[in-house]
């Protein structure tokens, strides 16, 4: 089994990285042990982050080879290592994707590094991000949208997301995509960063040529302090409350602020909860607005 990398969706510069297969060692390759009528290989499964790899053999002998020709599944995990935390800035490899191992992040934060990720399009939390020992600060900073899609435990760290940002500060404006810029957390997704704060930044994206903005779209945030602004540059950039979504806030003062064009509550009654302090919701479009 040859596992190839490439340079974009193209299947251009393709590169291979690892062979799989008896007798095969060194560098990114796994040595299985085989017959030579196992058919090893004959059907091949990878989960779209490319970290969990299935291959079948139709005629292994199964396990202690107990079973003749009962076929047998081999799950192989973390083969290829992940890009460099280091290298995800807007200046380095702009047109190509990147994939982090969230062990790498979590490593980093735990012994109390800061930790900006930055892409010129997207940047998707496919994974769950959990720190537990140690804390620092977790930034995700995009050309367009962040896509929280796994929840995220900062350990007291304060976590900030940051979409459309501006061309001044290094986004390459050619590989900026179309489309509105969005912040949104998936149904069901937690983000607890325990006494930090957390803010939710949407820009106007000025100076790029694609700059449409969305909406930020919240689910169930536990934090010091929480502030969600969407300074999105067409008048349509509100604030949402995710269906079932909780906001819960320990700090004094202005503990919850959320500020855009318009607020949407999808999640029920009492959704903003801030017990030794306040919350504030701003809103351009009054009739646009709900609050349940």
């Amino acid at each position: 089994m040859y596992l190839f990398s490439f340079t974009d969706t193209a299947f251009s510069g393709g590169t291979q990285e690892a062979v799989i297969g008896n007798g095969y060692s060194g560098a990114n390759n796994v040595d299985v042990s085989l017959e030579e009528d196992d058919k090893f290989g004959s059907s091949v499964s990878l989960n779209a982050l490319g970290n969990l790899l299935a291959i079948g053999a139709p005629l292994d002998d199964g396990a202690g080879n107990r079973v003749s020709d009962s076929g047998a599944v081999y799950l192989f995990a973390g083969i290829l290592d992940g890009d460099s935390v280091s290298s995800a800035n807007y200046g380095d490899d702009p047109s190509a994707d990147s994939y982090i191992l969230p062990s790498d992040i979590v490593s980093l934060l735990s012994a109390g590094t800061n930790v900006t990720l930055q892409a010129n399009n997207d940047i998707t939390v496919a994974e769950a991000v959990a720190v537990t020992d140690g804390s620092a600060r977790l930034t995700l900073q995009a050309g367009r949208s962040v896509l929280i899609d796994a929840g995220i435990t900062s350990n007291g760290g304060d976590v900030t997301l940051i979409a459309n940002d501006l061309l001044e500060n290094g986004v390459v404006d050619a590989h900026r995509d179309s489309g509105a810029a969005v912040i949104t957390m998936a149904p069901g997704t937690v983000l607890d960063a325990g006494t930090g704060a957390v803010i939710f930044d949407l820009r106007a994206g000025t100076g790029k040529t694609k700059r449409q903005g969305g909406d930020i779209t919240v689910g169930t945030v536990n934090a010091g302090s929480i502030l969600a602004v969407n300074a999105g540059p067409n008048g349509k950039s509100g604030i949402v409350l995710g269906s079932g979504s909780v906001l819960t806030a320990s700090a004094t003062g202005n503990a919850i602020v959320l500020a855009g064009d318009r607020f949407t509550n999808r999640s029920g009654a009492s959704p903003l909860q801030a017990s030794g302090g306040r919350w504030r919701v701003w809103s351009v479009v009054r009739e646009l607005s709900v609050l349940c």
